[in-house]
């Protein structure tokens, strides 16, 4: 129990998507510990939920009839980014870690239902940060502030758009070593007292840590000066005009689309249900599902906040509605 919790804190650590949502916020690195607690005990539940075989459909409708509850009494301002918490544990650290270890922990219990039981681990520490920052915010002031305010910049000079990129480069440098340290100790600590794999294997895991700590490096370098600057101008001047509402929701649209399709994490996800589904649920069908779905829930949002100038109660009103939905289509 103690080196599940601790596998799910020290990947979730490293996880750059959630280092994204964290640099928005006033206290980086407090976010980032509560959501990785979060995935962390989360985690040990889905391994046992695993172990004793059992429904995961109970489980997720009771933590999230739970998180709904607790959103009722908590501070409105704080409920987007409870819930964003959660999304961002879905990503090409977390997501790979996650299934491999729901998979080996399910075909070593065997069992009829062992390929179906691989899954759901993911969504099970998807709540785990949702509630984890709940109740931390539950306890604060109303006026504590934790979201950094917008201020477009614009750079309109070589000079500039070179020192915005060097400026993140080497601001990923230190942050991806920082986040990657944990999980090396621990491996190697590990390694060394009780799996000692052979100095080939030892090889190999630290050539692909190495070249890990490059791709997420050059991954959060592309985020913070290129990917996220666009996206936030785009929302910024659509947005501020009511009679472009109609290319807010196709821009909106496409960029759900297309982000959905560079996300590495989806294409472990579909090989993964493929592969147990023996082929009768396809990677293209998959992909393109998920990717229209992402598509049509960020143009509506988008079109939902700038016709309703955003409240949270519009917001939790939204969210409950697509929650219930999700969950009849679920249960039936």
């Amino acid at each position: 129990i103690i080196l599940v919790f601790l596998l799910g804190l020290f990947v979730t650590v490293a996880e750059p998507d959630l280092s994204v949502v964290a640099e928005m916020t006033t206290n980086k690195w407090l976010i980032i510990i509560l959501v990785g607690l979060g995935v962390g005990v989360f985690l040990i539940i889905g391994v046992l939920r695993i172990i004793f075989q059992k429904n995961l459909k109970t489980w997720l409708l009771a933590f999230y009839a739970l998180a709904f509850g607790l959103a009722a009494l908590i501070n409105p301002r704080f409920i987007p980014f409870n819930f964003d918490a959660g999304g961002v544990t879905t990503g090409p650290m977390t997501v790979p870690f996650i299934l491999a270890l729901g998979l080996g922990i399910a075909n070593t219990r065997g069992g009829k239902s062992s390929s179906s039981d691989s899954f759901g681990l993911t969504a099970l520490c998807s709540i785990g940060p949702i509630l984890v920052v709940m109740i931390i915010t539950a306890i604060l002031d109303e006026n504590t502030g934790i979201y950094y305010e917008y201020v477009p910049t614009l750079i309109d000079t070589n000079e500039a758009i070179l020192g915005s990129l060097n400026h993140a480069f080497f601001k990923s440098l230190m942050d991806v070593g920082i986040a990657l340290a944990p999980i090396v100790v621990f491996f190697l600590v590990f390694n060394f007292i009780f799996i000692k794999l052979p100095k080939r294997e030892l090889l190999k895991i630290t050539i692909g840590l190495f070249y890990t700590y490059i791709g997420l490096v050059v991954f959060l370098t592309g985020v913070h000066g290129g990917f996220s600057p666009v996206a936030k101008i785009l929302g910024t001047n659509l947005a501020s005009n009511n009679d472009q509402l109609y290319l807010l929701v196709i821009v909106a649209f496409f960029l759900g689309l297309f982000a959905l399709l560079c996300e590495p994490a989806v294409y472990v996800l579909i090989k993964q249900v493929e592969k147990t589904s023996d082929g009768m649920i396809s990677k293209i069908s998959m992909l393109l599902s998920l990717a229209i779905g992402v598509g049509v829930a960020i143009a509506s949002s988008a079109l939902l906040f700038a016709m309703l100038h955003f409240s949270f109660a519009h917001f939790l009103t939204y969210l409950l509605l697509g929650a219930l939905l999700a969950c009849a289509m679920y249960a039936t």
